[in-house]
């Protein structure tokens, strides 16, 4: 059933996350408040909307509060719980664009490029997690994560853990300790 449908059907306002397609062609992800109009016959003659973009959208607040003052314009009270879940949502997407991007260009940092999967382990490295758990998060086998390791220490030119703690922090790729994969 269409959004648009379950918002007749049901005779009330709703929000939730949709592919549309922009007038460009492109498919985009969504965050649409929509609602019934009805008639002074008590049918439900169309139903409006707005839909906000996701995708170029880099503050979730600005965007919550955006869909907060659309469902005013349709008095419609947003409860926690679907607000909560929206968020959910919004966040997996973010998350899944961030990877997918990740996946295609690698980690750059001047020199040194580390695939996606490189840059998960060394994650969990600069974490202190063992290749063993790393293998498990990761569904991998363990000998998977001592190759990408290797590769690791290969691409920072050090042989001790201590050395790829220290080539990190003073590269600048950190960072990767505090991303969430």
């Amino acid at each position: 059933m269409s959004k648009n449908n379950w918002v007749r059907t049901h005779r009330r306002p709703s929000c939730f996350i949709e592919p549309i397609r922009t007038l460009n062609h492109e498919k985009g992800h969504f965050l649409s408040i929509k609602a019934p109009i009805i008639s002074s016959e008590d049918k439900v003659i169309a139903v409006q909307g707005v839909s906000l973009s996701i995708d170029h959208t880099k503050n979730f607040n600005f965007l919550i509060k955006k869909l907060m003052l659309a469902a005013d314009n349709f008095n419609y009270s947003i409860d926690s719980n679907t607000l909560l879940k929206l968020m959910v949502q919004l966040s997996q997407i973010k998350e899944n664009k961030f990877q997918n991007s990740a996946e295609k260009s690698g980690f750059n940092y001047e020199t040194i490029t580390f695939s996606f999967r490189e840059a998960q382990c060394l994650h969990y490295f600069l974490n202190n997690y063992s290749a063993d758990e790393t293998a498990k998060i990761l569904c991998l086998s363990r000998k998977t994560i001592e190759t990408h390791l290797a590769n690791i220490k290969i691409k920072l030119n050090c042989n001790k853990r201590s050395e790829v703690t220290k080539k990190a922090q003073t590269l600048g790729f950190i960072e990767l300790m505090f991303m969430k994969f």
